[in-house]
């Protein structure tokens, strides 16, 4: 028996000498293992070439080994083939012709020898060097030392986004600790209007529970509006435009940890919004141009929560894009002291901001539950539900539930004023079947392997009234939308999930269609 991390591949039964031949990887290379079934006795074969896929056939052992630089086939120290690509997983037909995967262009096929010829001359090349490795010295004994963190070098990726008819290009950087104790990941953007979009991620996992801190950071700039718009005023030849900078800042610090079957997450939040306003007063007849600037805050907020995952789904084939069982369930619990702006204080000769408190718990609950419709062509179905209540019901509406958009009823925008207020229901029931599975699908940089089609029935909304008064008087919203997945990769390694769906609310028939693209790592 092995209790040194040793793993066992390939077996093979030589009936010849009653033995089990084996290969075993050790020290990141393999070799080729005999167990006597006679004295359980266990031996290895002394090669200095990484050996693998042995095949007992008429009292012989055929094998891969990569003696010559490039895996070919050897029988008894003898080779069988010279290829350039690579020969692996010998195996022998009662008629004693040798079936073999052969590495070729990029691609495995299958090849077959119909007479083998056990050749010692065949022009293969000796003349590879092969460089002295510790991996061969089983003898070899080293000293341990206690394990040093460290950093490699740090990743730039660049990246370009078109937003709001704008070009914004920017930069992702990247840092992680080789045994990723802990990682740093940063971003920026920017456009030609100066709107900033910046971003610091650091993570620690040295400790038990892990430690997190984000920072984020959003500016948006609206300039030179135009008289007309509700921000600007006309008064004869006296003109009034603006320039508006909006700031949002958020940092959230926490910890995250594994409990009982579920991984919950205790963070404190703390948000400020900030708005500069630039006046430009101009005036032709009375030769007036006066440039006044003013900034405040508007909203200053800490949060205390506690959020948790708990999910009973089991890892499946296409598992992401067509769910089959099990349940996930979401829930955020949180403490909110928040000042939101009444109105500016002029007295003192310092702007000041007048605050009004909107402190309130908040509870959302998000849980879906997936079940299989048809298995052996893979139609599936889900059931997600997702509750919100506020327990301040006389909160600004600044923070209430939006039921709208992509989080909730599709067929909706996310700002419709009908689907907000301190309490929200989203029920949403979907049914999805395969247009394509394990395929291999290539174009340019991407490779599509599963697509989808579904449809989507969703019931709900947020709302101010009474529950009972909400569903009597059928204030809720109805939706139906169809939905088309792609699943794949991008750049061989980076999965990629694709989405489009097209939603129409059934109650409401002035509103139009609503379209929602992602692509995403994951759906």
């Amino acid at each position: 028996s092995f209790s040194n991390g040793t793993q066992i591949f390939s077996l093979s039964y030589d009936s010849k000498n009653n033995d089990i031949i084996f290969d075993a990887v050790e020290h990141n290379t393999r070799n080729i293992y005999k167990i006597s079934l006679g004295n359980k006795n266990i031996t290895k074969t002394q090669l200095d070439f990484d050996s693998r896929d042995p095949y007992c056939h008429g009292g012989y052992t055929y094998y891969s080994s990569d003696q010559t630089g490039i895996y070919n086939l050897y029988s008894n120290g003898k080779s069988i083939t010279n290829v350039i690509g690579g020969a692996f997983m010998p195996h022998i037909s009662s008629k004693g012709k040798l079936l073999y995967s052969l590495y070729d262009n990029g691609q495995y096929k299958i090849a077959l020898i119909e007479n083998i010829n056990n050749s010692s001359n065949l022009p293969i090349n000796d003349n590879v060097t092969h460089l002295e490795s510790s991996l061969y010295d089983f003898g070899l004994n080293k000293i341990s030392s206690n394990y040093e963190e460290s950093m490699p070098s740090p990743f730039f990726f660049p990246r370009i986004m078109y937003d709001y008819n704008t070009i914004k290009p920017g930069f992702y950087f990247y840092s992680g600790e080789i045994l990723n104790k802990f990682s740093l990941i940063s971003g920026a953007s920017v456009n030609s209007r100066l709107d900033l979009d910046l971003i610091l991620s650091f993570e620690y996992r040295r400790l038990k529970p892990t430690i997190y801190c984000n920072i984020f950071g959003v500016t948006r700039n609206k300039k030179n509006i135009e008289p007309g718009s509700e921000f600007s005023s006309q008064y004869g030849d006296t003109e009034l435009k603006l320039d508006l900078l909006f700031s949002l800042f958020e940092t959230n610090i926490g910890i995250t940890f594994p409990f009982y079957g579920q991984k919950l997450w205790l963070e404190y939040v703390y948000q400020k919004y900030r708005q500069r306003q630039t006046q430009n007063i101009s005036s032709i007849q009375q030769d007036v141009n006066v440039v006044g600037k003013l900034a405040f805050d508007y909203y200053k907020g800490h949060i205390i929560k506690l959020k948790g995952l708990f999910s009973t789904k089991k890892p499946e084939f296409a598992g992401n894009m067509l769910p089959s069982n099990g349940f996930k369930i979401n829930y955020d619990l949180s403490y909110e002291y928040n000042k939101f702006m009444a109105d500016l204080n002029f007295d003192s000769g310092v702007i000041r901001t007048n605050f009004n408190l909107n402190n309130t718990f908040r509870f959302i609950i998000d849980a879906q539950k997936n079940v299989t419709l048809n298995k052996s062509k893979k139609i599936v179905s889900s059931v997600n539900t997702k509750i919100g209540l506020i327990s301040n019901d006389e909160i600004d509406d600044f923070f209430h539930f939006f039921g709208g958009g992509m989080p909730g009823i599709k067929g909706y925008t996310f700002y419709d004023s009908t689907l907000t207020g301190p309490y929200l229901f989203v029920n949403s029931v979907s049914m999805r079947w395969p247009l394509i599975l394990e395929e291999n699908i290539k174009f340019l940089n991407l490779n599509l392997q599963n697509m989808s089609l579904g449809g989507v029935f969703q019931a709900g909304g947020a709302f101010n009234d009474d529950l009972y008064d909400w569903i009597y008087k059928k204030k809720y919203k109805l939706s139906a939308g169809i939905e088309l997945r792609l699943s794949g990769y991008s750049f061989y390694a980076y999965p990629i999930a694709v989405s489009y769906e097209l939603h129409k609310p059934i109650n409401d028939d002035t509103e139009p269609l609503k379209s929602y693209f992602s692509i995403l790592f994951d759906f």
